[in-house]
């Protein structure tokens, strides 16, 4: 019994410990496996973070895109004038985003705003003027990281209308390179996005960027703005306009009333509009229209009857009476006349004159005293002659204020160079002495030959002394070359008294080499008479760089080879007084 029973009982212990080390097995296996899942699970958080924080970074630089797209549109917008007058179709105008003169897109943005992006781009806006007419712009980014393809589509697909970028390699193949900018999803493509490398920052775009398309074809796409009722901060262009403005209800009249502008009509006053000449119209405070032409004068009237009384009448108002062109003031109850008083009377000062002529009863001679042994001070006198010309006073004598009369003077021309008169200036006086004489040729420091003229005027009451002076040299030989010299000519007026010159010209012709040149001088000087008389000197100074011995003959060439002699050098003057 005792064996059945150790028989019996021994299969039951060690099924039990079969059991025991099944269980313990099942347990390591499923800690592996446990250890393996969360492993996975762990690598598969890790690279959804990653990812979540890529996106994060490609929406920050998404969101920066669009709004300095926005920027970049209102700027175009604003400026489109400028642009395009300094754009072409190749080269751009460059728009940095921030500048110490010129446009800037920082303009159009937020304050505080970052320079770059997250990949450390900068933003630049190149304008282009294509031949098709309107403006052709693109937002693009330079320097800083370059930008995955994968990520570039990314966050050209969430920075708004017309985003895009420059991928590394071409769409569609998997390792050409690409130069080319593309629309988000293939909305549009620009093969040559920047065609003359032109940049803001020194680093042109190119792959790994974005870029944006500012749409904008003319003026007209500002419709889409609007002006604000409000000041806005940092904003003062919303508040302008940019065209003139249309005022197209031209049924008001200047003084008065109607049912948009009253003194019964509410908010009228500092209302603006045209009348139906285009005339520009305010509201005044008293409840008319007023023209805001100017502060204070009034559109003119018909006549003195016609100017404007009771409220349409403010003190200070200056209007024009067409019918005498008398100008009148209103002095808050009355109109008066600005230039004659209400009688019609011209008053000036402590006289009156109330006449419809001024007729000049009395008449005086020429040198005369102007008083006429009464004490009426001397100057601003005027009366006539015995045949009617007006006489002004002038230094206590009575002189002719309308006639012109001639004083003395000379006018004649002289051949200074000329050992064989030439048919061009034959009629002329001729110098014969020597080159130097001492008197009239002398040579200066400079080794120029120096000609001499001279004349004393005396004026016999205030007038004008003038001088015309004239020179002309020829430096050439025909069948000759290398024929070279210069003339100047100087005219000086001195006042004898002392000496002292009251008026100069001076002219000096280039480099004269086998051709011929002239010059002039004019002078025109107010004198009133002295006790010496003024005098008048014409310098004519020369010089040939040719080795020409004094004097010689020029000459030029016909058109048959024959020789043409010409005059070397010769002077001319015009020498008047008037009084």
């Amino acid at each position: 019994m005792n064996r059945q029973h150790a028989a019996t009982g021994s299969p039951s212990r060690r099924g039990a410990r079969r059991s025991r080390a099944r269980e313990r097995g099942v347990t390591l296996i499923e800690g592996i496996g446990a250890l393996f899942v969360a492993s996975i699970m762990l690598i598969g958080l890790s690279m959804l973070i990653d990812t979540s924080m890529k996106n994060m970074r490609d929406q920050q630089a998404a969101q920066f895109q669009s709004q300095v797209a926005n920027a970049a549109t209102q700027l175009v917008q604003a400026n489109y004038a400028t642009l395009a007058s300094s754009a072409t179709a190749t080269t751009p105008a460059v728009v940095p985003l921030s500048a110490k003169s010129g446009l800037q897109l920082a303009s159009y943005l937020p304050p505080g705003l970052n320079a770059q992006n997250v990949y450390g781009q900068t933003p630049c806006l190149l304008v282009f003027a294509p031949s098709t007419g309107g403006l052709d712009a693109l937002l693009v980014t330079e320097g800083g990281q370059t930008i995955p393809d994968i990520e570039l589509g990314y966050i050209a697909a969430n920075s708004g209308a017309g985003a895009g970028s420059i991928p590394s390699v071409q769409p569609g193949t998997s390792s050409t390179p690409n130069s080319a900018a593309y629309g988000a999803y293939g909305s549009w493509v620009a093969n040559t996005p920047n065609p003359s490398g032109a940049s803001c920052t020194g680093k042109a775009t190119g792959p790994g960027h974005l870029v944006s398309e500012i749409y904008s074809s003319g003026p007209s796409n500002t419709n889409s703005d609007f002006l604000y009722r409000v000041g806005v901060p940092g904003y003062a262009d919303a508040n302008a306009m940019h065209v003139p403005i249309y005022l197209a209800d031209q049924t008001h009249v200047a003084g008065q009333s109607d049912s948009a502008c009253g003194s019964s009509v509410a908010n009228s006053a500092g209302k603006i509009t045209t009348d139906a000449s285009g005339q520009v119209l305010s509201c005044s405070s008293a409840g008319y229209w007023q023209s805001a032409g100017s502060l204070y004068w009034r559109d003119p009237v018909a006549s003195q009857a016609a100017l404007p009384t009771g409220a349409s009448a403010v003190q200070g108002d200056v209007a024009l009476a067409l019918d005498t062109g008398i100008p009148y003031e209103y002095t808050g109850s009355s109109w008066h006349s600005l230039v004659v008083d209400n009688n019609g009377n011209l008053n000036i000062g402590k006289g009156t004159v109330a006449a419809a002529q001024t007729v000049m009863t009395a008449a005086n001679t020429i040198g005369s005293p102007c008083d006429n042994g009464a004490s009426l001070g001397g100057v601003g006198q005027l009366s006539v002659d015995g045949t009617g010309h007006m006489l002004t006073c002038i230094g206590g004598t009575w002189q002719d204020a309308t006639r012109i009369d001639n004083g003395p003077g000379s006018g004649d021309c002289l051949v200074i160079i000329g050992p064989n008169p030439s048919p061009d200036f034959g009629y002329c006086q001729r110098y014969t002495g020597a080159y130097p004489d001492g008197v009239n040729v002398t040579i200066n420091s400079s080794g120029w030959y120096v000609y001499t003229q001279s004349w004393t005027l005396t004026l016999t009451r205030p007038g004008v002394i003038t001088a015309s002076v004239w020179g002309h040299m020829s430096e050439q030989y025909c069948g000759m070359t290398g024929l070279s010299g210069h003339l100047e000519q100087k005219v000086i007026v001195r006042n004898n008294d002392n000496n002292h010159t009251i008026g100069r010209n001076l002219s000096q012709t280039p480099g004269i080499t086998d051709t011929s040149s002239g010059i002039t001088e004019n002078l025109v000087l107010p004198l009133v008479p002295n006790q010496s008389g003024y005098q008048i000197e014409i310098f004519t100074s020369w010089v040939s760089y040719s080795g020409q011995t004094m004097p010689y003959q020029a000459s030029t060439c016909a058109p048959d080879g024959s020789v043409v002699p010409m005059t070397p050098l010769v002077v001319g003057w015009t020498i008047n007084s008037y009084y």
